[in-house]
């Protein structure tokens, strides 16, 4: 049975997300969030960086911090 879903032209990583599918031309995204599903026309590095940037941060910013923790896993980090 195929259903409807809802579609978006942005979408917010939230705390019900639980998967960001990419179709297969890479040029919409399928959202599974815990009780629904959503088409976002964006691609998932993109909804991905927009999240990350509404919680005041970017996707890079975060793979260095990751990067720094890595290399002192035991110094906090004061940036």
């Amino acid at each position: 049975m195929n259903e409807l879903k809802n579609v978006l032209e942005d979408y917010i990583i939230n705390r019900f997300t639980m998967a960001i599918i990419p179709d297969s031309n890479r040029m919409y995204s399928e959202v599974i969030e815990y009780e629904e599903e959503v088409v976002v026309h964006k691609r998932p590095m993109e909804i991905i960086d927009q999240s990350c940037r509404y919680f005041g941060s970017s996707y890079s910013g975060t793979k260095v911090i990751q990067l720094l923790k890595r290399c002192r896993p035991n110094k906090s980090l004061h940036l």
